[in-house]
């Protein structure tokens, strides 16, 4: 009797963030397909092969973006750090003009690295969308802030992410 219905925009916005919170996942874990070496002799001639500015997909302590650290569970820790992203990205995003008018939705990817410092670089799209969707999603991973490095072995490395944002119209205009 008291339950406020949401409206239909609040309705939306959820929905939208809980697909993006479902992209970002989806896109998380088909990163994790790095082979261990089996044997004492290939991690030698693994370790020896990769340079010192190698790249990882993933990490024994993966990089994370900040604002959570007092938070002592991996796991809680892990999910407010993913939640600070989304609210950085979609305070900081808006849906381009040109898109908008012409009714362009789509998926744009964006591929990073998270540096030993924590800084971003390397940043591009993996996959694009027009009406300068791909620039405004490239434009809020410039801003982000530093992360927390990844670690291997007590030692900070260079970790690539892939960072799906979703570009919908809530009501297109026909």
């Amino acid at each position: 009797m008291n339950y406020q219905m949401s409206t239909g925009l609040t309705r939306k916005f959820y929905a939208l963030i809980l697909g993006l919170c479902f992209s970002i996942c989806f896109f998380i874990s088909c990163e994790n397909d790095i082979t261990e070496p089996s044997t004492d002799e290939e991690i030698a001639i693994a370790e020896r092969s990769l340079p010192e500015d190698d790249v990882l997909k993933e990490a024994e302590v993966m990089p994370q973006f900040p604002g959570c650290e007092t938070i002592e569970d991996k796991t809680e820790q892990t999910n407010c750090a993913q939640k600070k992203m989304l609210e950085f990205i979609y305070s900081r995003i808006s849906y381009p003009e040109v898109a908008r008018e012409n009714e362009i939705e789509g998926m744009v990817l964006v591929s990073f690295i998270v540096e030993k410092d924590g800084s971003i670089s390397s940043i591009n799209s993996v996959r694009e969308v027009a009406g300068g969707c791909t620039e405004e999603a490239l434009r809020v991973v410039n801003e982000m802030p530093n992360w927390h490095p990844g670690y291997e072995k007590d030692e900070p490395v260079r970790v690539k992410f892939h960072l799906p944002i979703k570009f919908k119209l809530q009501n297109p205009e026909k």
